[in-house]
């Protein structure tokens, strides 16, 4: 028998935890609420809202309710087979757990800091965070892993990018107790550069940042690049990383439009290979993403 009381329980299971175990996840969080592309129907601009305080959702394409009805939506079904469903569902967020089985667990760095884990891009607390960053949700899932960390004895997560020696490049922001906003930029792991393979080998991309290198995949419109592509994740990583980068027939150079990128782009010219200036696309921007970000800032 179907009692109020038991459609107010199931109620109570969180939609972003039911939207999760289907693969659906947010692209960006608006205040309170997620956005999401909606499950209902294809778009490529989010218009589906999920409030979790309320747990109720709201489709702009004229839909709204709690869970039974959006289990009703999803699945095509009835009443009674909404409700049977969620009867039998089970899901734990990897936002709320740790995984103590992943193959990096508990990978000891140093005395005071280890990995935790190493999971796929989807914890509903770091995916706003490179929504911030305007790079689109599936570039993001493909490139980057939430990494749980622990330093000393805080137990901490960041959007990492991982390198060729298994460290990864940290980055998250905190708002402080004066609501100033910082960003969290670090390492964890050997520190050394990310090689991305591409089919055309005499040309070879380099980029200063992880963040500058998905950028650049969002405004070419490509999930991969065309030609093999090497991330430094910091300048210093460069004097390690020239060696393979002459090998190339051409670089093209997508350094940051400050002291450090000037240095490293003139450091490569003067090894003999020939390079493209490409930072001249977002020239006046300090670097790739900070102009991405302002460009489509500037569409809405």
């Amino acid at each position: 028998m179907i009692t109020q009381e038991l459609i107010q329980q199931l109620c109570q299971i969180p939609i972003t935890d039911y939207l999760a175990s289907k693969g659906i996840l947010p692209v960006l969080k608006r205040g309170q609420e997620f956005a999401y592309l909606s499950p209902l129907r294809d778009e490529k601009t989010p218009s589906f809202f999920v409030h979790p305080v309320k747990n109720v959702w709201n489709d702009f394409g004229g839909d709204r309710g709690n869970l039974v009805r959006l289990v009703r939506q999803l699945e095509q079904c009835d009443f009674v087979t909404a409700i049977q469903t969620l009867q039998q569902f089970t899901y734990q967020p990897p936002a709320t757990s740790f995984s103590f089985d992943d193959p990096v667990a508990n990978k000891t760095l140093n005395e005071k800091e280890s990995i935790i884990a190493v999971k796929l891009h989807d914890n509903p607390a770091l995916v706003p965070y490179s929504a911030q960053r305007r790079i689109s949700y599936p570039i993001a899932r493909k490139y980057l892993r939430d990494v749980y960390y622990q330093s000393i004895d805080k137990r901490l997560f960041a959007v990492g990018f991982e390198n060729d020696k298994g460290g990864f490049a940290l980055r998250n922001q905190w708002t402080d107790k004066d609501k100033n906003v910082r960003e969290i930029k670090r390492n964890i792991g050997p520190s050394w550069f990310t090689t991305i393979a591409g089919k055309h080998q005499r040309v070879v991309n380099v980029f200063e940042g992880f963040f500058d290198f998905l950028t650049a995949l969002d405004y070419y419109q490509v999930s991969e690049p065309n030609c093999t592509t090497i991330v430094l994740n910091s300048t210093s990583n460069l004097d390690v990383a020239l060696p393979l980068l002459t090998q190339f027939a051409q670089v093209n150079a997508y350094l940051d439009n400050d002291q450090a990128g000037s240095t490293a782009l003139a450091k490569i010219q003067a090894s003999g290979v020939s390079v493209v200036d490409r930072s001249t696309l977002y020239q006046g921007y300090k670097d790739f993403n900070e102009f991405w970000i302002n460009r489509e800032v500037s569409k809405i």
